[in-house]
């Protein structure tokens, strides 16, 4: 059995709500257009679908709020559960994604069970009316969850990502095949869920319990970025530009950070941060670049065999590598014909003892 809804107002106080509540396989759409409209729906059992019809050429059968021009946004709730395969937005790449228009929108999806997805979903303000936009994703008792792509464009925006489970962001074991090596020879980036970021002043928050998980980050200037990741085997990789901070706390085994800060969208590289802690047994990665002036990035490693490399290519840089534990390696690069660069290195199997450490530093 299935269910059909499709939703459309032009109201400024539109309220729709859509259950199914007694068959698997269900699916809803909806078109807004207007300010002040709300969409809710509730699906579970399992096989359910939001906005991922098949109607090429039309594109009818999406997701579409929009309130360009207005200063009060639109709504969006989806609440998803009971079953595996739940399927929110469209993987559209020629530019009729799922998406939200205007300003201070909200979109709030939440997947209870395994093997969900968030497919293409974009906020979009470009002509700058009214306030933020702000996307709230949680995955939760389940594995094999995915955030395949999610985008918000202007200044402002806030996105928080929650997954409690193993093997989501498409459950790459990138950990296994970085920790405990000195060189990364994989594919950087590849596979993972997806959120990006091209305008300034947004945030992302992403919080991921369990193991084999992994995020891509793309970030424009003057960003945050928190990421916290407890587990083994998980894995971060996040691009910045100038003006912008990462703040990175991975809680397990063979764990992965890769952080560029200073290319992608822009070619700023100035004032950039990293705090990145790495913490449990062993067999932690992280790999840090930062080309340009006046960047920081601050390390801790703690455990067996943990390994660090950091690059900063330009003037008044500061890098911190502390390890503690045991045959753990430390790679630090500065620009040698740059001034006023810092390195400060420490190795310890305690505060106060070192054991079978390594430094090579440039």
């Amino acid at each position: 059995m299935s269910k059909r809804l499709l939703a459309a107002s032009v109201s400024a106080a539109a309220l729709v709500m859509a259950s199914a509540a007694y068959a698997d396989n269900n699916s809803a759409y909806v078109d807004q257009v207007g300010t002040g409209n709300t969409y809710s729906v509730t699906q579970t059992t399992s096989g359910n679908k939001l906005g991922s019809g098949t109607t090429y050429p039309t594109y009818t059968m999406h997701i579409r709020q929009d309130s360009t021009g207005g200063t009060t946004g639109n709504s969006l709730t989806v609440n998803q559960g009971g079953g595996n395969n739940n399927v929110v937005g469209v993987d559209y790449w020629d530019g009729h994604p799922s998406s939200q228009v205007g300003g201070n929108n909200s979109a709030t999806f939440t997947q209870n069970g395994g093997s969900n997805v968030v497919q293409r979903f974009i906020q979009n303000n470009d002509q700058g009316t009214g306030g933020a936009n702000t996307l709230a994703v949680t995955q939760t008792n389940g594995n094999n969850n995915n955030i395949t792509d999610a985008d918000q464009y202007t200044d402002g925006q806030k996105i928080v990502i929650l997954q409690n489970g193993s093997s989501n962001g498409q459950g790459a074991d990138f950990a296994s095949s970085f920790s405990k090596a000195n060189t990364i020879t994989g594919a950087v980036g590849a596979g993972g869920a997806s959120i990006g970021q091209g305008h300034p002043m947004n945030t992302a928050g992403i919080y991921e319990n369990g193991n084999h998980n992994s995020f891509n980050v793309g970030q424009d200037w003057q960003n945050t970025l928190i990421s916290t990741q407890t587990g083994n085997y998980n894995y971060i990789y996040a691009v910045q530009n100038t003006l912008s901070t990462l703040s990175n706390t991975q809680s397990g085994d063979s764990n992965v950070l890769l952080a560029t800060q200073g290319q992608g969208f822009n070619d700023g590289n100035i004032n950039n941060s990293i705090q990145n802690d790495q913490e449990g047994a062993g067999g932690n990665f992280a790999e840090i670049t930062q080309p340009g002036i006046a960047n920081a990035a601050y390390n801790t490693q703690v455990g067996y065999q943990n390994v660090l490399h950091g690059s900063q290519a330009g003037e008044s840089g500061i890098l911190y590598a502390l390890t503690y534990g045991t045959r753990n390696s430390v790679d630090a690069t500065q620009d040698s014909n740059a001034i006023g660069n810092k390195l400060y290195v420490y190795q310890g199997t305690s505060a106060t003892s070192a054991n079978y450490n390594s430094v090579v530093s440039m």
